[in-house]
């Protein structure tokens, strides 16, 4: 998400973390002034972090179609939408902003097997899954965000699955 300057991490405990990237500076500084004592300064923690996964997340992408838009998979099968926030607009109080969570969608064919990469392609709206059994789902979501899993078209086509080839 280069316009927001946000590095996302994500792991096994179901959480995404969204890091200021604009905060590393003052960090390496005050470790070049103190010296390192084993212990990460106390301000250098996520800005943010965002819940909704119920499983260990293995894969995140960004949109570099639409600012602001990540998704996200997992164990669980089922890919999320997020609406980055910028760092500046959230308060110590909490994850949500009018009193929603960032999580805007979410989409999964009825299989639910564990995703074990999504990436996005660099110029449309396009998701590749890649799933545990092997297969590949190709997702197309509209400008809003809003994932269309039933009438999914890439080009005027329906998308489909494909098997990964298996090597031997």
């Amino acid at each position: 998400m280069p316009s927001l300057d946000v590095l996302a991490t994500a792991s096994e405990d179901c959480i995404i973390k969204l890091w200021a990237v604009d905060s590393f500076p003052e960090v390496v500084h005050q470790l070049e002034t103190d010296g390192w004592t084993g212990e990460p300064p106390p301000f250098f923690e996520p800005y943010i972090n965002l819940r909704g996964h119920t499983g260990p997340i293995f894969t995140l992408t960004a949109s570099p179609v639409e600012d602001c838009l990540m998704f996200s998979a997992g164990r669980e099968g089922v890919i999320k939408v997020w609406s980055i926030p910028n760092y500046k607009d959230i308060t110590q109080y909490g994850d949500t902003k009018n009193g929603r969570n960032y999580c805007i969608g979410s989409f999964t064919d009825q299989q639910h097997e564990t995703i074990w990469q999504v990436q996005h392609h660099p110029h449309d709206p396009l998701i590749l899954a890649v799933y545990a059994d092997g297969q590949t789902m190709v997702w197309e979501y509209s400008a809003t965000g809003r994932l269309d899993a039933e009438d999914t078209t890439v080009n005027g086509k329906v998308a489909q699955k494909f098997q990964l080839a298996s090597g031997g």
